[in-house]
C-alpha cells in the first residue's frame, strides 16, 4: 500500500474536517510519513496501548463513590422544592414497592437551575 492510497483511506472528510485543517492534516502526514516503517509501527502501538490502558485504570480508581458506604446503589436524582425531607418521603414510598432495597438515602447535589436537586440511593437487602 502506497503513502496516497493510506491517505485515501483515512481522508480528511471522512474524519469532517475543513479546508483548511485539511490541508494542516496532508502536511501532518506527509511528515508521520517521513518516519521509518519501524517507528510509525511502534507510535501505533504505543497509542493502541494506551487507549486501552487509561480506561481500565480509569474504572478501578473509581470503584466506589457512594456517599453512605458499600452496598448502596445511586438509583437516580430529581428536583425536589420540597427539599430534603420530599426526596426522603418518595424514597420511602419506592423501598416499600421494591423489596430488593432496604433503605433509603437522599444526596443533597446542587446543579444550576435546580437549587434542591438530589441524588437518590438505596441501599440492597442482605
Amino acid at each position: 500500500m502506497t503513502a496516497s492510497s493510506s491517505m485515501v483511506l483515512c481522508s480528511p472528510a471522512i474524519l469532517g474536517l475543513s479546508p483548511r485543517s485539511a490541508a494542516q492534516w496532508f502536511e501532518e502526514m506527509e511528515d508521520f510519513m517521513k518516519f521509518p516503517r519501524r517507528s510509525r509501527i511502534a507510535l501505533g502501538l504505543a497509542a493502541s496501548a494506551a487507549a486501552i490502558i487509561v480506561p481500565l485504570t480509569a474504572t478501578t480508581a473509581s470503584a466506589d463513590t457512594s456517599p453512605y458506604g458499600p452496598g448502596w446503589v445511586e438509583v437516580g436524582g430529581e428536583n425536589f422544592p420540597g427539599g430534603y425531607w420530599q426526596c426522603m418521603d418518595q424514597m420511602l414510598a419506592w423501598v416499600k414497592q421494591t423489596p430488593q432495597y432496604n433503605m433509603v438515602g437522599c444526596n443533597s447535589d446542587p446543579q444550576p437551575g435546580l437549587p434542591n436537586f438530589y441524588d437518590e440511593w438505596m441501599h440492597l437487602a442482605s
